[in-house]
């Protein structure tokens, strides 16, 4: 009797299954069960299909693995964007005397023994060597204080001297309305058109007067741009154009007798970075040079990148950048990439060296490192770039900086050209007196800044592969290979549900009448 029931129920689901199949919208289906086919035609059906199934899979998988592995495309974008759209370039100007001979005498100094010093000379010697060359080192503290610093302002170049005259949009201004003392790896400099100092910095940010004098930047964001209800001359500055009509030019001045060619060796002149108004410029690392007696025109070009808001729910790592809610600095409040690479070797620095340099961002209660330390903070970077390498070789996950692009940012990329700025000539031309000792002690370059086109294109990150693109991959790779739709899985939910509880109860009442049928023959 059990046997009886079992091999009925092995029959059910036999003639359920070739109900499907002679039913099936799927290709083929229909011909592996068919009665009136030889075995071997089923077969060859049978395989076809197993094949087509398992190329479908393999092709599902790539589009998985390219879905998963590389979810965004960078394009450009459908229009341009207008460069009164975007701040006018920050810009950084640092001389590359050090140190003013009338002032101090680092040249002569440095080849003194020590004990021919004063211990106020050798301090001073000391604080210079910071942004010396790194093979200059006359040996000292490994920390100093912060009063020790200041001596590197009143060392160098005075403001009035680098930033002679300045001309914005073609009009005469005072260099004091434009820039102001910055402290970077480059020593004391003076930076224009960036964020305040506490629009940049946290509270325990960098403990240091730099930077308070900017305006607020109450229009403008790096995520959003300015406001549409901000007007044209707002802070940060905006050019309305391109060309020298709509930019910056600067007059640059040196003293020939205050010139060192000892600590920076023997180019001189000017160092200039460009960065945008939420970076701290790093101007040791990218830079453009302006020699003394040389014009340098800078034609710039802005290279933006936004993000999609489609890809927040991608993770960083996916997309390759960081939205500003997701990764927050301890110093900085802006995150930018070159803030986070900043903050990294801050840390990096002091754990390494237990002090940081000079210029990095730091606490009140932060040490800073002394001319002996200039190895252990120059080993600290190598050692951190190494680091980052190999893990990132390894793939074994982020990184110790984690310093992604942030998904909006904003950098200026220029093209340059220069000429010999005869301002001897020029001053004679204006019938200036050459024979004034502050003229013939001085030697001139000049600045120009503007943008090259009054528009250039975006960049835009987003979504390679959404879930309606990957759905409609696999629907199309399915259906390409086996006709399979989504009503083809409506139709299989429907036979393991309904149908299959439609043809059980059918299945139940015909067996039901077979029996009261051979009973009623029994008793007849």
């Amino acid at each position: 009797m059990a046997k009886n029931r079992a091999f009925k129920r092995k029959t059910f689901i036999k003639r359920h299954i070739e109900d499907y199949c002679e039913a099936s919208t799927l290709h083929g289906v229909k011909y592996v069960v068919s009665r009136d086919r030889p075995l071997f035609e089923r077969t060859w059906w049978m395989i076809a299909i197993l094949c087509s199934f398992l190329w479908s899979l393999y092709l599902i998988q790539q589009v998985w693995e390219k879905w998963n592995n590389s979810p965004v495309i960078v394009s450009f974008a459908e229009k341009s964007t207008s460069v009164w759209q975007i701040p006018f370039p920050a810009v950084t100007i640092c001389s590359e005397n050090k140190a003013r001979q009338t002032i101090y005498n680092y040249t002569k100094y440095h080849h003194m023994n020590d004990s021919e010093l004063t211990d106020d000379l050798f301090e001073k010697r000391e604080v210079i060597s910071l942004i010396c060359d790194q093979h200059i080192n006359n040996g000292g503290e490994l920390t100093i204080n912060e009063s020790k610093i200041e001596f590197l302002e009143e060392v160098a170049s005075p403001f009035e001297e680098v930033l002679f005259v300045c001309k914005w949009k073609e009009q005469l201004k005072e260099c004091t309305e434009f820039f102001t003392p910055i402290m970077t790896e480059e020593g004391y400099c003076f930076t224009s058109n960036s964020l305040n100092h506490f629009d940049f910095y946290h509270n325990d940010g960098l403990n240091s007067k730099y930077m308070e004098s900017l305006p607020n930047a109450t229009d403008w964001n790096l995520e959003e741009g300015y406001k549409d209800s901000s007007p044209v001359d707002t802070y940060p500055r905006r050019a309305i154009g391109s060309g020298k009509k709509s930019g910056l030019t600067i007059l640059m001045m040196a003293r020939k007798n205050d010139l060192d060619y000892l600590c920076r060796g023997a180019v001189q002149g000017f160092k200039v970075t460009m960065h945008n108004p939420a970076e701290i410029p790093r101007v040791a690392e990218r830079f453009f040079r302006v020699p003394l007696n040389q014009e340098v025109v800078l034609a710039v070009k802005p290279n933006m990148m936004t993000t999609s808001s489609n890809l927040l729910s991608y993770s960083p790592k996916g997309r390759q950048c960081f939205f500003p809610h997701e990764r927050k600095l301890l110093f900085f409040k802006v995150y930018t990439q070159r803030n986070c690479e900043l903050e990294c070797l801050t840390n990096y620095t002091l754990k390494s060296c237990g002090c940081v340099s000079y210029y990095m961002p730091r606490a009140k209660d932060t040490l800073i490192c002394g001319s002996e330390s200039k190895n252990c903070t120059g080993y600290a970077y190598e050692k951190m770039i190494d680091e980052e390498i190999t893990v990132t070789l390894k793939n074994k996950g982020d990184t110790t900086c984690n310093c992604l692009q942030s998904c909006t940012s904003l950098e200026y990329e220029a093209e340059t050209s220069q000429a010999t700025f005869d301002w001897e000539k020029q001053m004679m031309a204006y019938e200036v007196n050459m024979s004034d000792p502050d003229l013939l002690d001085s030697t001139f370059s000049r600045l120009s800044i503007y943008y090259k086109d009054a528009q250039f294109i975006t960049s835009h990150r987003s979504e390679l592969y959404g879930l309606a693109d990957f759905l409609a991959g696999c629907g199309g790779l399915l259906g390409l290979t086996s006709g399979f739709s989504i009503l083809s899985l409506v139709e299989i939910i429907y036979y393991l549900t309904l149908r299959l509880c439609n043809n059980y109860s059918q299945e139940k009442e015909r067996q039901n009448d077979t029996e009261i049928e051979k009973s009623e023959k029994c008793k007849v």
